[in-house]
């Protein structure tokens, strides 16, 4: 091979060297950019603890503490009712729902929550059948997220109202882990 033949050889593969690079390079701005402008679901950041605490037997009902946990590194916001806050709230079964209480004073209100933060709601979980029906069920509560953005207060055409279903609907529903109705007819339980 003459020394012709060699740069030839030698520029094409530069040449091809330079080209890749150039578009590997392109394909990382490109995908920075997608990356910079993707908004992460802050459902990621968002831990359900449900806890059965009590049960009524003569209502069927059981009695709830379920915490919603901050787990990002930014304060987080959220709507939801003074009252009834359990319309953001459901279950996955068909056998038991959540009870809702009247009130006198029920309007939107934002709640923050700072990083490691979280809020305790409580809540009766109604069951449809008698409560000894859902011994040893498992179910999962669902928490429907509606961010800051989404609502604008005081614009009455959009309410809470119509947009949590709407995000039901859509199945834009945050999940807990299942729970186990495991302690019915005891007014104990063992933890572990």
């Amino acid at each position: 091979m003459t020394e012709k033949e060699q740069y030839s050889i030698n520029t094409q593969k530069n040449n091809f060297r330079r080209e890749s690079f150039k578009m590997i390079k392109k394909v990382l701005i490109v995908f920075s950019i997608l990356l910079s402008n993707c908004s992460f679901s802050q459902i990621e950041y968002i831990k359900i603890k449900p806890e059965i605490v009590g049960q009524n037997y003569s209502d069927d009902l059981l009695y709830m503490k379920t915490s919603l946990e901050n787990l990002s590194n930014e304060q987080m916001n959220f709507w939801t009712m003074t009252c009834s806050w359990n319309l953001n709230w459901l279950t996955d079964s068909d056998s038991l729902k959540l009870d809702f209480h009247e009130c006198d004073n029920n309007y939107p209100v934002l709640i923050s929550l700072n990083p490691g933060e979280q809020i305790d709601f409580y809540m009766t979980i109604k069951s449809l059948n008698s409560i000894y029906r859902n011994r040893n069920t498992e179910f999962r509560l669902g928490f429907v997220l509606v961010k800051e953005s989404e609502y604008n207060y005081g614009d009455f055409e959009t309410d809470l109202y119509n947009i949590v279903p709407s995000k039901k609907k859509q199945n834009d529903i945050i999940w807990s882990e299942k729970i186990k109705v495991d302690f019915v007819g005891k007014q104990y339980r063992l933890r572990k």
